[in-house]
């Protein structure tokens, strides 16, 4: 000290700089607080951006895999369907033509067989026995060239017909016709 009176009134610079030096202080460590503050502010704002981009990124492709099993399962239900559609197009089918009278059914499959082929091609429709005369008579008015002989084959199921031509054979029948179809339908 210096050896000056004490006095409760009077100031000494010495503590006037203390002072002031504490106020610089304070001032200088609110100044790094809130530079401080800022900045950690813009690091939790650059750390919730990249938590937000990684987890959108994960969710997308989350999603795309949820999409893509979904088209996946969807897909295969619809062939299902698809197949089953199918199955029952062919029964409703053969319901609807095996309640027609046999004779008409083989007549119909018969004439649309022979009217594929030219004028000038022979034709053997083979059919059952018991199918010869009516077969023979309805497509009479079909065939006037008579290029169309109708002969009977002791072996063949009642409504089955097979056409032989000089390329082979057809089964004509109408069971024959729906396994075709349904064998290029598989």
């Amino acid at each position: 000290m210096t050896g000056l009176p004490v006095s409760p009134f009077v100031i000494r610079a010495d503590v006037m700089q203390a002072h002031a030096d504490a106020a610089a202080i304070r001032a200088d460590a609110a100044a790094q607080a809130a530079a401080s503050a800022e900045q950690t502010a813009l690091l939790r704002r650059e750390a919730v951006a990249a938590g937000h981009s990684e987890g959108l990124e994960a969710g997308m492709a989350q999603a795309a895999r949820l999409a893509s099993e979904a088209a996946a399962a969807a897909e295969a239900f619809l062939n299902e369907r698809a197949a089953e559609l199918q199955d029952l197009g062919f029964a409703i089918a053969h319901r609807l033509l095996a309640s027609l009278p046999r004779d008409e059914i083989l007549t119909r499959l018969a004439a649309e067989a022979v009217a594929e082929h030219r004028t000038d091609v022979q034709l053997t429709l083979r059919v059952c026995d018991a199918d010869v005369a009516p077969l023979r008579a309805a497509l009479a008015e079909a065939d006037p060239h008579g290029r169309v002989a109708v002969m009977g084959e002791p072996s063949a199921a009642p409504g089955s017909c097979t056409l032989v031509h000089g390329r082979g054979r057809t089964r004509l029948g109408l069971l024959d016709q729906f396994r075709a179809l349904m064998g290029a339908a598989a």
